[in-house]
């Protein structure tokens, strides 16, 4: 008999799809655009924290100091650390690996995003339009429009919402 029910092997398989797509990016390129498409904005800024909190708590830092840092309640810090008593090898083998601050710095620099933004010009497009409005300050009296550039902004964040929306339509038209 199997030790695994099919619901269970089908649960891992998605898992293992999941993991093997982090695998095969090639570069750092692939891997953010791969983040892009797979999360929300939300999502990516959680899981982001929660590595930076394993990574503050495994340095040694307080609770207090996380909390200014991060911006995130007593409680979160918290389930990361419990995660890190109970567990916590993955965040371990991670972060010793991760690269060091100054490293981190160079490899988020503007020219660095400007590359990427210019090497896929269609994936940046919604957010090129909008840094090139704001950069020129065309619209900087008019409140209206700042409120509605903001708006679309964060609508672009959530793209996840818009693609299905799309995909829906596109069923029930087809």
């Amino acid at each position: 008999m199997n030790k695994f029910s099919e619901s269970e092997k089908e649960k891992h398989g998605i898992i293992l799809d999941l993991v093997n797509g982090f695998l095969l990016c090639k570069n750092m390129d692939e891997a953010i655009i791969f983040l892009g498409d797979l999360l929300t904005k939300k999502e990516l800024e959680i899981l982001s924290r929660r590595l930076r909190i394993a990574k503050f708590l495994l340095e040694g830092k307080d609770y207090r100091e996380i909390q200014s840092q991060i911006h995130v309640s007593h409680g979160t810090i918290a389930k990361i650390a419990a995660w890190l008593t109970e567990k916590g090898d993955g965040f371990r083998n991670v972060i010793k690996r991760l690269p060091k601050e100054s490293k981190i710095k160079d490899l988020m620099d503007e020219s660095v995003w400007k590359e990427i933004k210019d090497k896929y010009p269609t994936y940046f497009l919604p957010e090129r339009i909008i840094e090139r409005i704001l950069k020129e300050k065309i619209l900087q009296k008019d409140n209206k429009t700042k409120i509605a550039i903001k708006s679309l902004e964060s609508s672009l964040g959530n793209k996840r919402v818009i693609n299905k929306q799309i995909e829906k339509q596109y069923k029930k038209n087809y």
